[in-house]
């Protein structure tokens, strides 16, 4: 199973291929036993993924919802399903990163007028639906 894991932290695939308008292009990830599995969208055509934990096989990473133009944080894991993570009130998030206890991270983001404002963000398996804000160095 360790080894499973390992191989497929390493095949672990993100379509980053622009999407043309009507086009999907969906997250997947490639292992032994399945080959390449489909992570499927939030509603949205594209999904991509970023990163998976080591030894549990949790994917994490970004879609668009149903619009098209808005995209959230995601996780796929257990049960083969993508769950939404939401924002800290903004209209975007992304998760960037994911470690062997399921702790994710990534950034909110937010307009503060005519500013952006990226809010760095941390879930835990007890606060999927609810992030922590980690804060910022000082600046947006």
């Amino acid at each position: 199973m360790k080894n499973t894991i390992a191989a497929t932290s390493l095949m672990l695939l993100a379509l980053l291929l622009p999407v043309a308008e009507g086009q999907t292009s969906h997250a997947f990830l490639w292992t032994q036993t399945d080959g390449m599995v489909d992570l499927g969208t939030l509603g949205g055509n594209f999904s991509q993924a970023l990163a998976v934990s080591p030894g549990i096989g949790i994917v994490v990473d970004y879609s668009y919802l149903a619009d098209n133009t808005t995209y959230h944080a995601f996780v796929w894991g257990p049960g083969n399903k993508m769950q939404d993570l939401g924002t800290l009130g903004g209209t975007n998030s992304v998760a960037t990163g994911i470690n062997g206890l399921g702790q994710v991270v990534g950034y909110s983001v937010s307009k503060s007028g005519t500013t952006t404002v990226f809010h760095a963000l941390l879930w835990t398996s007890l606060s999927l639906s609810k992030p922590q804000l980690l804060g910022t160095l000082g600046g947006a």
